[in-house]
């Protein structure tokens, strides 16, 4: 008998405690933990060596060491978003938002580690001349260096958050409302379904066929001014008089 496999690895499940949806948000697995904080050193490293480098040259060079800085804010920023909507906020979580940031944040890094080698490669010639100038030459270099790995590591996460959405269904990007049954405030069942009425014979819903065998058929009793071959009951249209007869004589009797 095969052992049940336990279910994979999601760090946001440390989170659930508060009741707060996150089912939308992709799984933070051991795998996509480790880049993220590799991630997060490499851009407290760079910061530092393009500091360095700038303090021992000179911000003259500003394509350099503003696009670096630049980077090293919005990855800050980066971070901020996805993993602070997804730990306080989910409900503003959206995951396009987060595939169309976690792709600049590859553009960023890409721009920024390739002027770092280029101005290093340039100012190559000063090699030697002072300590100060090997200084601010190698920290440009290695800050280059570790740029490129940062870049490589942003598009192994662009890549597995893309294959994640590839695979899922996602509406809107924001999670699917909430029904909340309309029953009793508590658990257990809510209100009994309602029955459809009855069909007819014509279609027509809650009406019965009735039978006609149990209804009189006999005409109506004849009355007292209805004489023989007058079937109307109004007397006016019979003249036919409705009080007692007159009698003459019964007048001159005194």
């Amino acid at each position: 008998m095969a052992e049940p496999t336990s279910p994979p690895v999601n760090f946001m499940d440390r989170f659930s405690a508060d009741g707060k949806d996150r089912s939308h948000l992709p799984p933070l697995s051991p795998l996509v933990a480790g880049l993220r904080a590799a991630q997060l050193v490499l851009n407290l490293l760079i910061l530092i060596l393009a500091a360095v480098s700038a303090d021992r040259f000179g911000t003259s060079d500003v394509d350099v060491y503003g696009m670096t800085f630049f980077t090293f804010a919005w990855t800050l920023f980066f971070f901020g978003y996805v993993y602070g909507t997804a730990i306080f906020v989910p409900e503003f979580y959206n995951v396009y938002a987060h595939l169309g940031a976690e792709f600049l944040t590859c553009l960023w890094w890409l721009v920024s580690w390739a002027l770092c080698a280029s101005r290093a490669n340039d100012f190559n010639f000063y090699r030697g001349s002072s300590s100060r100038a090997n200084l601010f030459l190698d920290t440009l270099a290695a800050a280059a260096g570790l740029g490129a790995l940062q870049w490589l590591l942003f598009i192994g996460t662009l890549v597995l958050l893309a294959m994640y959405v590839m695979n899922t269904k996602y509406p809107n990007g924001f999670p699917k409302p909430q029904v909340k049954p309309t029953g009793g405030g508590g658990p257990g069942p809510g209100p009994a379904p309602v029955e459809a009425p009855p069909v007819g014979p014509n279609g027509n819903y809650g009406q019965q066929p009735v039978e006609m065998d149990h209804m009189s058929q006999a005409p109506p009793a004849a009355q007292p001014h209805m004489g023989p071959g007058r079937m109307s009951p109004y007397p006016e249209e019979t003249g036919i008089p409705t009080g007692p007869p007159h009698n003459p004589q019964a007048n001159n009797q005194v």
